[in-house]
């Protein structure tokens, strides 16, 4: 069998949700990974390894997905406002492919084009709402329901035909199982907490691929830092590397702890590798904490509504290292009450009067906006703006108008904090240790280039040609032409100056071609024949008003003259018939 797996191997289908249970009966040496309707895959992990070593994929045909994703276009912001720069992020080089797994509005890809990143993108998200937003923001992006539905075989068809650098497959997988904030959460027994398996299975496959080969292969996972430990250490064995915190707090905002695995073939990241700027690492701290140290916080400005504004100082939390800033960003629906406890009475009444739509710690004084003694929750575009979003990224949401704000802030909570997303990726560089490949030749571009060598037409040729006056020479001969005018120095500085921003040996093309033809460079070059030109000479008295083809030229007339009087005709052509002109000007122009 292929992949060095013996017969005896046994294939175990598990759920399609990714959950695989310890009680399975199978030796500790094997991986046994999710088998959907039409594909079973086994991975053989050594007792002394902790990432699968072969990979047996059934051979599947292309789907549907893969036609879609053949003819995509590179992924371009199409929406509203315009995505967020930062100097601080590196252009990343190369044409990409991005799994967006767990996308929800595609904040993954929207980080990437904020760096700059040429990529190909694909995304799998079960909510339609979050599909819409994402598909009319960037609509090249290719769209699945599920992460369960994806195959290696679906990329085959793409990676013969485009040339990319590497594939970066992963996302924010869902965190309801591992966050703190749900307190009957049930960790690695919560089926949503298994999904990370998916992600290995699919780079498993991937990496099993002939057209892989040679292929930068990057895992990225995003998940609440205040999972379980156990959690925490299960996922770093799966992907094979150690994670890294990054406290979106310390950009002076509000408070989003996460995790993040970003993961080659061979490494991870750590904290022995320089940060971006400003950014910093912390000290004596497992595992790495990366925070913000810059001088403004990010987003230097946010705009609220209504004259309501905040009472916390973003650059005040930036200098205290996150502390003051809001609560966390989640999801809006009908909260319970275990955790009123928590907070002060005057927190808990607020908690109430809005029904109950955020957590207790969400009404908090920071955590709201102020007019006089009037508070409220931020809105979505409030909250988009804070989290790295254009603000009207998400008027594609439909339904009625509460339906929609809970929507909203729903896919906002369930998003990336997108200034800590591109401090990660920032780090890919370091991880990267294949080359870029060459850029695919076009047939008629190599064709054309082999046309024009040797010419003055090709690139660079002009630039090197001998005899060519630049900004210098021309305004020396200028001087000689006016030897009786008296003209300040300065005008005559200034000219040489605006000279040498032209392109002087562009307009020197007919003297470099007449020299290579051997021909006499002193005559001038050709000038185009304009209107003014024509209405000149026509007007002139030996001037002929009309073409000599038209029924009206003087050579019809002559012609009908004639014929009906049987008289004699001129022997020589007419000077008003067409012909090939073979002057020098003409070979210049052809």
């Amino acid at each position: 069998m292929p992949g060095g797996l013996s017969d005896q191997s046994p294939v175990v289908d598990v759920p399609a949700s990714g959950r695989v249970a310890c009680d399975t009966g199978c030796p500790p040496s094997l991986l046994v990974t999710p088998a959907t309707a039409d594909r079973r895959v086994v991975l053989e992990v050594p007792l002394h390894q902790d990432k699968p070593r072969d990979v047996l994929v059934q051979d599947v045909p292309p789907s549907e997905l893969s036609a879609r994703l053949v003819a995509a276009k590179p992924i371009t912001w199409r929406g509203r406002g315009d995505l967020v720069q930062v100097t601080w992020a590196p252009v990343l080089r190369g044409s990409w492919l991005v799994l967006d797994l767990w996308s929800g509005v595609g904040g993954l890809c929207v980080a990437l084009l904020q760096m700059g990143m040429h990529f190909y993108g694909l995304s799998a998200e079960m909510d339609a709402q979050a599909r819409a937003v994402a598909s009319a923001n960037m609509p090249a992006l290719v769209h699945c329901d599920r992460v369960e539905t994806l195959r290696a075989a679906d990329l085959v068809p793409f990676l013969r035909r485009r040339r990319v650098r590497g594939i970066l497959l992963g996302g924010g997988s869902p965190c309801q199982g591992n966050s703190s904030l749900n307190k009957r959460r049930l960790g690695l027994d919560d089926e949503r907490s298994c999904q990370p398996l998916l992600l290995v299975e699919l780079r498993a496959e991937i990496e099993a691929l002939p057209e892989a080969e040679g292929l930068e292969i990057l895992s990225l996972l995003e998940n609440v830092q205040s999972m379980p430990k156990e959690v925490c250490s299960q996922y770093s064995s799966w992907l094979g590397g150690d994670p890294v915190a990054i406290r979106s707090g310390s950009c002076g905002w509000v408070v989003r702890n996460r995790m993040y695995w970003l993961v080659s073939r061979r490494k991870s990241v750590s904290s022995g590798m320089a940060p971006p700027d400003d950014w910093e690492w912390e000290d004596g701290v497992t595992p790495p904490v990366l925070s913000f140290c810059g001088k403004k916080p990010l987003p230097p400005k946010a705009h609220f509504q209504q004259g309501f504004q905040p009472l916390i100082s973003p650059t005040e939390v930036v200098a205290k290292k996150g502390q003051g800033a809001m609560h966390t960003f989640t999801r809006e629906f009908y909260r319970p009450s275990d955790g009123v406890r928590d907070v002060p009475p005057e927190v808990a009444n607020r908690f109430f009067e809005d029904n109950r739509r955020f957590p207790p710690g969400s009404y908090s004084d920071s955590s709201l906006v102020w007019k006089g003694n009037a508070w409220r929750t931020l809105t979505p575009e409030e909250r988009g703006q804070i989290m790295g979003y254009p603000p009207e990224s998400f008027s594609m949401v439909s339904g009625s108008a509460a339906s929609r704000v809970q929507a909203k802030n729903s896919m906002i909570g369930n998003g990336f904090h997108l200034y800590s997303l591109m401090a990660l990726l920032c780090f890919m560089p370091a991880l990267l240790e294949a080359k870029i490949p060459e850029p695919l030749v076009c047939h008629e571009e190599a064709f054309l280039r082999s046309r024009v060598a040797g010419t003055i037409w090709e690139p660079g040729r002009l630039l090197s040609f001998p005899g060519m006056l630049d900004a210098r020479d021309v305004t020396a001969q200028m001087k000689l032409m006016f030897p009786l005018c008296t003209v300040q120095e300065s005008v005559w500085h200034l000219t040489r100056d605006r000279l040498a921003a032209c392109e002087l040996c562009e307009l020197q093309a007919y003297y470099a071609w007449c020299h290579i033809h051997n021909h006499d460079t002193a005559v001038m070059a050709p000038s185009p024949l304009l209107r003014q030109d024509r209405t000149r000479v026509f007007a002139g008295l030996s001037g002929q008003r009309y073409p000599g083809n038209s029924s009206k030229g003087l050579e019809i007339c002559c012609l009908q003259v004639w014929e009906k009087k049987a008289i004699w005709r001129p022997q020589q052509a007419s000077p008003h018939l067409s012909a090939m002109w073979h002057g020098r000007n003409w070979m210049w122009l052809l």
